[in-house]
């Protein structure tokens, strides 16, 4: 995960909307290339290259549906039925132009959305596919669910335990003895722990805010799978999430761990998220209290007595 080198040196800016219908599209791309705005670009023109292939294939009927429903409502306040409304002067010729002005409507306000904002075409023809950037999306997630978890876990020891030194040398083994990390395998050796920490802790928060997301729409929603999508799909997810990230940003820049020299989460390279107008404070999210599991494996860790004793930030 490269970062861009373009601009004056200082904490990459995720600019997402949560009120834009398309901002699940910018937060995926801020989960997956946190560090390059170049590969983020990228990766929203391929999703604008898909939404319009699939508005070319039902965009129509969209646009269909939607003036049957303006021609009921229509007909409906005045006491006739549509087809009373089509049968007047110049109608069928004013249904037509209104579907035309839908369908052109809903093109440009995919194009407004993600193609103009990733460079135009010329990105679309430098992206490398579909399902190169899905898979690219999909293994950046697993790296991301690692340290995303990893931050909630030493935020719930800071917290919730403070009778346990919260360190990330301690949270990798809490990690490492439950076996089944949600989103990834957490590696075994410690220098792949501190290569993965380094990479990707910039945009820890982010990916901390989506798993807490995640764990209580499988506890508590009625139906996890739709409360999953809807932190992509409603303004309420993206804007709830981006709020949790605001917030792990600013209690791991300022934390420092237990025999750390500083602090958890380097502010030169930790996400700031620019919500564009959009009131979104930041808010400390639910913190769950370490299981039993957890607790033992915590309460049973030594730190090691080699000069290493902390991953850099």
């Amino acid at each position: 995960m490269a970062r861009d080198h373009e601009g004056p040196a200082g904490p990459p800016v995720i600019s997402i909307d949560p009120c834009d219908p398309f901002a699940g599209n910018f937060l995926v791309a801020a989960l997956a290339w946190p560090q390059s705005e170049g590969d983020r670009k990228k990766a929203l023109a391929t999703f604008w290259a898909d939404t319009q292939d699939r508005l070319d294939v039902d965009g129509g009927q969209r646009a269909e549906a939607e003036v049957a429903a303006a021609l009921q409502a229509a007909a409906d306040a005045h006491g006739c039925t549509p087809a009373d409304i089509l049968a007047l002067p110049g109608a069928r010729e004013f249904e037509a132009e209104a579907w035309r002005d839908l369908v052109a409507g809903m093109n440009k306000a995919v194009a407004d959305a993600l193609l103009w904002p990733s460079g135009g075409h010329r990105a679309v023809a430098d992206a490398p596919g579909l399902n190169v950037i899905t898979e690219q999306a999909h293994q950046a997630q697993r790296s991301g669910a690692i340290v995303g978890q990893a931050l909630c876990l030493i935020a719930s020891m800071a917290h919730l335990h403070p009778d346990i030194p919260a360190s990330m040398n301690r949270t990798w083994a809490v990690m490492q003895a439950e076996a089944l990390p949600r989103g990834g395998k957490v590696p075994e050796d410690r220098a792949s722990l501190v290569r993965l920490w380094g990479e990707w802790c910039g945009s820890a928060p982010l990916h901390a805010a989506v798993h807490l997301w995640f764990v209580g729409a499988e506890l508590f929603a009625p139906d996890p799978r739709a409360e999953k999508e809807a932190m992509f799909s409603t303004p309420r997810g993206v804007g709830t999430v981006l709020a949790w990230a605001k917030w792990f940003r600013a209690w791991g820049t300022d934390f420092r761990p237990d025999r750390a020299r500083a602090p958890l989460l380097p502010p030169d390279t930790a996400l700031l998220y620019d919500t564009k107008g959009v009131d979104v404070p930041a808010i400390k999210p639910l913190l769950w209290p370490l299981s039993a599991l957890q607790l033992a494996a915590a309460r049973g860790y030594r730190a090691p007595t080699s000069k290493f004793h902390e991953p850099p930030g």
